[in-house]
């Protein structure tokens, strides 16, 4: 051991590994160094053998509470945070009712400020320390979410909503803005922010700017965010909008902006042939399960994304979705779909690890692998459940189905405690 100072975490741990596979570690340890970067993981035994408590090594001991990776947030509208519950039988009357007027209020830079505190507060208060957020059209409201999101040890794929088939702005504005957006912030923060060019979905833009937007992705490597076939009432327009491409998922991938590094969410009412492109692109689908059944849009097709290989994580939707709370996610993603299709080990893999894959910080954190993040929660043991009958899985699922964000002792980003 060098003279760097090191912190030992000794709990229960649950560490997914994939959808499938995960770690559970009765009497755990994580070891993290003064930068915040884990240095071992294991056994309590075997990590205090490799650093021992001394001088340049303290402990803290939660060996009564269970510590799980902090979570990841696929999709969430910053500019809709306020507009949470407001009911409408669909999402075309939804937007036009609530969200355009409530979005137009982001042209002024301290509505969008206290916005994007209140945000940022009430995301590491339910333990969420990644995230993918679409700001409002508004370049300067935009610039205050990544300016204020760089302050803080979280990572951050954010980009202004391109919407140049409307009122708001012309193609060139739209191009213009996001590229001076992404030349100041993408990868700042040690790489911890990145920029992510954000359609809002294929009605809202002209077939030029999809195209020069997945030339752009398409060069420079970045990342892209849009909506895919979230309703029926969508389709329809996309068929009228774009009467020469095959199907809404071809509009995308014709103009390049399918690829590793992208996030479609929702990808609700899609054909075979559909499917297969997502496939091929490599991109990822943020899947929202309680934004889908508030507005009524249906249900994601979960056997046909397996089947395919398709890469899925779990997005709360604000404002559709009720609420920021990724316990809520996993409870409304398991009510979605039938027996088995998702159990709660599964569910907290697409919370956490699988989310920051499609994201694009799968390297740095997710799950407690050498070298990520130190970013964990630290959670109170459900008292009620039996230790028998498989312990972690009926705690993971206690904490899923009765609101575990109550149990939250303390949040931890980049070895920080934060909340």
């Amino acid at each position: 051991m060098n003279n760097k100072s090191y912190l030992v975490i000794r709990a229960h741990f649950f560490n997914p590994l994939d959808k499938s596979h995960w770690e559970d570690i009765p009497d755990g340890a994580l070891c993290y160094d003064e930068d915040g970067r884990i240095t071992a993981f294991g056994t309590s035994e075997e990590v205090l053998k490799k650093f021992p408590l001394g001088r340049y090594c303290e402990l803290i001991d939660y060996s009564d509470y269970f510590i799980i990776p902090a979570f990841v947030d696929v999709h969430l509208h910053a500019p809709q945070f306020n507009c949470r519950g407001f009911y409408s039988d669909n999402l075309l009357e939804w937007l036009d009712n609530f969200i355009f007027a409530e979005e137009e209020k982001f042209a002024g830079s301290a509505y969008a400020s206290n916005i994007a505190t209140e945000l940022y507060k009430g995301m590491v208060s339910y333990g969420i320390g990644t995230a993918s957020i679409y700001g409002s059209v508004h370049p300067n409201a935009t610039d205050i979410l990544l300016s204020k999101g760089a302050k803080t040890p979280m990572k951050l794929a954010i980009g202004k909503v391109m919407m140049d088939r409307t009122d708001y702005e012309t193609t060139e504005e739209s191009i213009n803005q996001s590229l001076e957006l992404y030349n100041k912030w993408d990868g700042k923060n040690g790489g911890r922010i990145k920029y992510s060019f954000t359609p809002r979905f294929a009605p809202a833009c002209t077939e030029k700017l999809l195209k020069e937007v997945g030339r752009i992705v398409s060069r420079n490597k970045a990342l892209c965010q849009t909506h895919l076939s979230e309703t029926i009432g969508e389709l329809e327009l996309v068929k009228k909008m774009f009467p020469d491409y095959g199907s809404y998922t071809e509009v995308y991938s014709r103009n390049n902006l399918l690829q590793k590094g992208s996030i479609v969410a929702h990808g609700i009412h899609l054909t075979d042939e559909e499917y297969v492109i997502l496939k091929d692109s490599g991109c990822g689908v943020a899947h929202c399960p309680d934004s889908n059944m508030f507005l009524h849009s249906g249900r994601m097709n979960i056997t046909k994304m397996f089947e395919n290989d398709i890469r899925i994580g779990l997005g709360s939707d604000i404002g559709a979705g009720s609420t920021l709370s990724p316990f809520n996610s996993m409870k409304m993603m398991i009510y979605s779909h039938g027996i088995s299709d998702i159990t709660p080990e599964m569910a907290f893999y697409f919370a956490t690890l699988g989310g920051a894959e499609i994201i694009g910080f799968g390297d740095i954190t997710g799950n407690f692998k050498v070298g990520k993040d130190a970013d964990f929660i630290v959670v109170r043991k459900p008292k009620k459940v039996p230790h028998n009958n498989n312990y972690t899985r009926q705690v993971l699922s206690h904490l899923i189905f009765c609101n575990g964000e109550h149990h939250i002792k303390a949040v931890y980003l980049k070895g920080e405690r934060v909340y």
